[in-house]
């Protein structure tokens, strides 16, 4: 199945080779076919129909799982200003030891950290200390919350890609008008990255 659905997306795409293929749900590597999904992928790569292999993760904790069984060439993490958890943990550090490509996502939370008070959705006012507090450095900094977002994420050397959502061509280009600043101050900012039922958007739907 996944074979051949490679092969019509190189159809339909007209490609000889895909870049990277990456796992969504890293826990089929755990299934009765974990094996055979893992030398398809290998066998792809080894055919040059596609160049890396990877795994899309939620928490650093799962690399804990795969690493020591699987050689990939791609890890796609979440991190942000306020999710900082693929640095502290060690990770990010090994993964480039290890010649590993750093692509991340969620850097704007999908999109919560770049919303003005008066638009982010009422279930997130449980964390209205922390809103508030981001509010007002964002002030006292005198930059916009995506600025402080992208040079965050500008500033970590092991990054080798940056994922992002857009809604139209002008916010495409004011992100990518916007250059590394070496000398740039991020806000001083409560712990909150423990806290996964805001950092991970795909438990919002439980609030």
């Amino acid at each position: 199945f996944i074979y051949n659905k490679v092969l019509e997306s190189l159809k339909d795409l007209k490609l000889n080779k895909i870049n990277g293929l990456l796992l969504h749900n890293p826990s089929q590597l755990n299934s009765n076919i974990g094996k055979e999904i893992y030398n398809t992928l290998s066998k792809l790569k080894s055919e040059s129909l596609i160049d890396k292999i990877g795994i899309s993760i939620y928490n650093p904790n799962e690399l804990e799982e795969y690493i020591p069984k699987y050689n990939f060439d791609i890890i796609q993490s979440p991190l942000s200003i306020i999710d900082q958890r693929l640095i502290n943990s060690g990770w990010l550090k090994k993964l480039k030891e290890m010649h590993v490509e750093v692509h991340v996502r969620s850097i704007f939370l999908q999109g919560l950290l770049l919303m003005s008070k008066s638009k982010r959705p009422d279930k997130f006012s449980k964390w209205n200390k922390f809103w508030n507090e981001w509010d007002n450095e964002i002030i006292y900094l005198n930059n916009s919350a995506l600025e402080i977002c992208l040079q965050f994420i500008y500033s970590i050397n092991e990054i080798d890609n940056i994922i992002i959502g857009i809604d139209s061509y002008e916010q495409f280009c004011e992100i990518i008008n916007i250059k590394y600043n070496s000398k740039f101050k991020f806000p001083e900012l409560s712990e909150i990255e423990n806290n996964e039922t805001l950092i991970n958007p795909t438990l919002w739907k439980n609030l």
